[in-house]
């Protein structure tokens, strides 16, 4: 945001955007899934989403941000909905409570990392005009 000049407004826009796209765009993650497989499916939203911190730092305009972040969301919705069904695949029934609990503790870790790893590749990267 520092480095845009993007207000509370836009950072608002930036993840209201997202969102809403990660809401509309389960049903398709979970017919590709069905359609293809997990797995295979995970291979595509990864690649997805490995991108999302290269395509922020090349602009400032604040709409193509916009566009990143929509993107993005796409993205995470495949990785959340994807990654939870090959927990659910994996996981023995016995342990499967465990199971979830560790992946949802991982999950917030990576989730705060996340952010973190992205400020780290703007301030070495930087950003274009």
């Amino acid at each position: 945001m520092r480095y845009a000049h993007a207000t509370i407004l836009w950072d608002s826009i930036f993840s209201v955007g997202s969102q809403l796209v990660q809401i509309f765009s389960f049903p398709l993650w979970k017919k590709w899934a069905e359609q293809k497989s997990n797995t295979l499916m995970l291979v595509w939203v990864a690649a997805g989403m490995a991108t999302a911190p290269f395509l922020t730092v090349l602009s400032t305009n604040l709409i193509y941000l916009t566009f990143v972040q929509m993107t993005s969301g796409f993205f995470v919705s495949g990785t959340m909905l994807l990654l939870f069904n090959l927990l659910l695949e994996q996981s023995p029934k016995e342990k499967r409570t465990y199971c979830i609990t560790t992946y949802n503790v991982l999950l917030s870790f990576v989730a705060f990392m996340a952010p973190q790893i992205g400020i780290w590749l703007l301030e070495t990267i930087g950003m274009q005009k």
